[in-house]
This record gives C-alpha cells, sequence and structure tokens, in this order.
C-alpha cells in the first residue's frame, strides 16, 4: 500500500496537467476558430519630394519632358524623363542596346523620383500624365518595357501628403515578347 500512495500522487499529477493541457488546447482552437482574423493591412507606397538640386540627373539627356499642374489651376510642375544616351550632332539620342533611365517631376525647387534611375535593357520607358474627375487626382501612368519584363504603375498625387502614392498595375516577369507597335 506505501509503494501506491508514492506512485498515485506524482502519476496523479501527471493526469491532472495532462487535463489541463488537453482541456485548454480545446477551448484556445475554439476560440481561434471562432475569432475573425484581420486582413494584414498593406500601407501604400508614397514618393515624397527630395532636394538634390540638378545634380540628380546630371550627364543624362532629357528625352522628353511637359508642363503640368498637380491640382487644376495650380502651379505648373516639369514631368522629365531621362535617358544615359549620348546625342548626334542633330541632337537626336543614339540609343544603344541599354541605358539608364529615370522620370522626375520638379516643382518649387525640390523634386519626386517617379522612377529611380535603373539599368533598362533592350527597352524604353514611357508615361502618360492626366487628371483623373472620378477621383480627383493628378495620375502619372509609368510603362518600363525591357526585354524579359513590362511593368506598368500608376503615381497618383495626395495633396494631403504632397507625396506621389505608387499602385502597381500590371507587372509580367520572364516574358518573351513577340510584338510591339510603338
Amino acid at each position: 500500500m506505501e509503494t501506491w500512495k508514492r506512485l498515485s500522487t506524482p502519476l496523479l499529477g501527471v493526469l491532472l496537467i495532462l487535463g489541463a493541457f488537453f482541456f485548454y488546447s480545446t477551448v484556445s482552437s475554439k476560440a481561434a476558430a471562432e475569432e475573425k482574423i484581420p486582413e494584414q493591412v498593406v500601407l501604400p507606397q508614397y514618393i515624397r519630394p527630395q532636394i538634390k538640386g540638378w545634380a540628380y540627373t546630371e550627364g543624362l539627356t532629357l528625352e522628353s519632358s511637359c508642363e503640368v499642374a498637380l491640382v487644376p489651376g495650380g502651379d505648373k510642375s516639369s514631368l522629365e524623363l531621362y535617358v544615359d544616351a549620348p546625342t548626334d550632332e542633330n541632337g537626336q539620342i543614339l540609343y544603344d542596346d541599354g541605358q539608364i533611365w529615370t522620370l522626375v517631376l520638379r516643382k518649387h525647387g525640390y523634386f519626386y523620383p517617379l522612377m529611380e534611375k535603373q539599368y533598362i535593357q533592350q527597352g524604353n520607358v514611357s508615361y502618360s500624365a492626366y487628371y483623373s474627375h472620378e477621383d480627383d487626382a493628378f495620375h502619372i501612368m509609368v510603362i518600363k518595357n525591357q526585354r524579359a519584363d513590362l511593368d506598368i504603375y500608376e503615381c497618383i498625387y495626395d495633396v494631403h501628403e504632397d507625396a506621389f502614392e505608387v499602385r502597381s498595375i500590371y507587372r509580367a516577369k520572364d516574358i518573351e515578347e513577340v510584338f510591339r507597335n510603338y
């Protein structure tokens, strides 16, 4: 009988611990199943104004530019696309099989790097600027087309943030382009 008392106390303790663990895991799994887990919140990516002067585009060739107002009737800003390529005696850009490109918007001494400097192989960069009355915002759609990738995104000006929110529209990787009409 003495041996039974010595063994029963630890055995009872182990059974109580196992019972408590089983009860806790059952209750917590039911609670987790009933609990609504919120979706992950993705914060928008913003391009904020920077001061780097004209050094950012130094040594690059201005490929195209236009004057735009970020709000209707507002001050004009300059939207500028640059490429790292020389020009001939007539001012025509001499493209190679790859160049460094960048797209910036200049406003009151600040600039917004809408597309950071990057090497684009066998491709180009184009953009479209427009004011949307649907969402009352200025948009710049950027198309980066290169040998095996296509990336289309929008930069939407947020008046309250004084920044451009970046939204990806379409991205294709590892593609083999068959035809392009532009």
